[in-house]
C-alpha cells in the first residue's frame, strides 16, 4: 500500500512540474526567470496571476494525495473486514447452548469414555447446567449473549493424562456444538524468548517485521474474539505459561467481560475459556501467591502460584488420579483394535490372555497417567511385525497362525508364542470296525 501511494504521489508531482513550466520559463541569456504570459500579468495583476497559476499546479497534487488517502482507507476497511470473515469462518458453526435438559442427557453420551473420573464429571455436570441456564435465561429476554456479563472459566487441574484434555473438547462440543472449532493454545504457543509477554501475546498487540519496516498487528486470539464473541477458547497445559499478569487478564474477561487492546475494548462476555493444568488443588488453594514446594508424587506440578482473586473467579474441577480399574477399562477396548487390525491386514490370531490386566497394573505404578496405555500398544504392534510378519514374509506362513501374549512385568517386555495346532489321526470308520 505504501509502494501504491508514492507511486501516485510520484504522478503528482509530475504533473504538477508540468503546470508549472507552463508558468515560468528560464531566460538563457540572462539566467532569469521571466513571465511569458504578460497579457494575463497586466490585466489580471501579478498576485492573482500568481494565484491562479499555483492552485492549477498544485492543485492536482491536492487532489492526488487526498485520493491516496481515501484510498488507504477503503482497503484497510477491506483488509479488516476480510481478516473478520476469516476469523469467523475458523470458528465454525457456533450453536449456542440454550437448552438444559438436552444438554444432561447428551453430557452422560458425550462422556461416556472419561474414565475414572466420577467426581470431576460430577462437578462438571452441575457447571455445564448452570452456563447454560445463564443461556436460556438471557436468550428469553432477547439477549443473544452467552452466560453475561463475564466470560465463563472452566479451570481443569491434576496429574497428567488423567483426561482433562479430553474433557476440555467434550466440553467444547456442548457449549458451542459439534461444527464450532475452538482456538486452542498450546504452552509451546508462546514464545518465552520474545521480549512481549505471554499475556501481550496471546491477548495484545504483536510487533511485526515487513522488509525493513515494523508494524503492530492485534494478536489472532482477538482478531477471532472480535469476529465471534461468543467463541471457545482452550488453553492446554497453563502451569507452564502463566503469570500474574496473565491471571489477571483472565480474571478481567470474568469481572468485566471485556479486553482492552490498543484503546479498544473487546466484547468477551460471550467467550468460554477451558483451562487444563497438571497442578494439585494444594496449588490452587495455596493463597496469594503462597509458594507450594511440597510434590504430591502424582506427575501434578504444585509450584504453580495464583492470587485468590484469580481462584474465585473460575470453575475449579480437579481431577484424580486413576485406578488399575481405571486404567483397565481405557486399556482394554485400545487393545481390541489392535487384535482387530491384526486379523484383518495380516490374518493374524491374537490371544491376550490376562495382558490387559498386567498393563494396567504396571500403568498404575509408573504414575504417569493413561498415555503409556498406547506407548505398550505400539511396543506390542511393533514386536509381533518384527518377529513374526517380518521374518516369515517371504512365503506368508504367519497367515492364519495364532499367538499367544504375555507380559513379563520383570523384564518389562511382551513374550510372543505361537500356539501349535494339534493334529489327530481320526482312523476311517471301515478301519476301525475291520480292528
Amino acid at each position: 500500500m505504501k509502494k501504491v501511494m508514492s507511486l501516485i504521489l510520484a504522478i503528482s508531482v509530475f504533473i504538477s512540474g508540468g503546470n508549472l513550466c507552463a508558468f515560468a520559463k528560464k531566460d538563457e541569456s540572462s539566467n532569469k526567470n521571466v513571465i511569458v504570459n504578460t497579457a494575463t500579468y497586466e490585466d489580471k495583476g501579478f498576485l492573482r496571476t500568481i494565484a491562479e497559476t499555483t492552485l492549477a499546479s498544485v492543485g492536482p497534487m491536492i487532489i492526488t494525495f487526498g485520493a491516496a488517502v481515501i484510498l488507504s482507507k477503503v482497503v484497510q476497511v477491506v483488509s479488516t473486514h476480510h481478516n473478520l470473515m476469516k476469523a469467523k469462518k475458523a470458528a465454525g458453526i457456533i450453536e449456542v447452548a440454550s437448552n438444559p435438559v438436552k444438554v444432561l442427557q447428551d453430557f452422560d453420551f458425550i462422556m461416556k469414555d472419561l474414565k475414572g473420573q466420577e467426581a470431576a464429571k460430577k462437578q462438571l455436570k452441575s457447571i455445564i447446567l448452570g452456563i447454560v441456564d445463564k443461556n436460556a435465561k438471557h436468550i428469553k429476554h432477547g439477549d443473544r449473549k452467552k452466560a453475561g456479563p463475564g466470560a465463563n472459566i472452566i479451570y481443569l487441574i491434576g496429574p497428567s493424562g488423567v483426561g482433562k484434555s479430553f474433557a476440555a473438547d467434550k466440553l467444547r462440543v456442548l457449549l458451542s456444538g459439534t461444527l464450532s472449532n475452538p482456538y486452542v493454545v498450546e504452552a509451546s504457543d508462546v514464545d518465552k524468548q520474545s521480549k512481549a509477554s505471554a499475556t501481550e501475546q496471546l491477548f495484545g498487540m504483536s510487533v511485526k517485521r515487513l522488509a525493513d519496516k515494523e508494524y503492530y498487528e492485534q494478536s489472532p486470539i482477538i482478531s477471532r474474539l472480535e469476529a465471534t464473541p461468543q467463541m471457545t477458547l482452550v488453553i492446554n497445559e497453563y502451569d507452564k505459561l502463566c503469570t500474574p499478569e496473565l491471571d489477571e487478564k483472565i480474571r478481567t474477561l470474568k469481572d468485566q467481560g471485556y479486553i482492552c487492546v490498543n484503546g479498544k475494548k473487546i466484547d468477551g462476555s460471550g467467550l468460554d475459556v477451558i483451562i487444563t493444568s497438571n497442578e494439585s488443588r494444594e496449588s490452587m488453594e495455596s493463597g496469594n501467591l503462597e509458594e507450594v514446594i511440597v510434590d504430591d508424587g502424582t506427575g501434578s506440578r504444585t509450584h504453580v502460584q495464583h492470587d485468590k482473586a484469580f481462584r474465585n473467579r473460575v470453575n475449579l474441577v480437579v481431577f484424580d488420579n486413576l485406578t488399575k480399574e481405571a486404567y483397565e477399562e481405557i486399556a482394554l477396548p485400545k487393545f481390541d483394535t489392535l487384535v482387530k487390525d491384526l486379523k484383518e491386514e495380516y490374518d493374524i490370531n491374537v490371544n491376550l490372555g490376562d495382558t490387559v490386566k498386567k498393563i494396567s497394573k504396571k500403568v498404575e505404578e509408573i504414575n504417569q497417567g493413561a498415555r503409556p496405555i498406547f506407548n505398550f500398544i505400539d511396543k506390542l504392534n511393533a514386536d509381533i511385525l518384527n518377529n513374526v510378519v517380518l521374518k516369515r514374509l517371504e512365503d506368508n506362513s504367519y497367515r492364519g497362525i495364532e499367538l499367544n501374549i504375555d507380559y513379563d512385568e520383570v523384564t518389562n517386555n511382551f513374550v510372543i508364542e505361537e500356539q501349535v495346532k494339534e493334529v489327530s489321526n481320526v482312523l476311517d470308520l471301515e478301519e476301525l470296525v475291520a480292528a
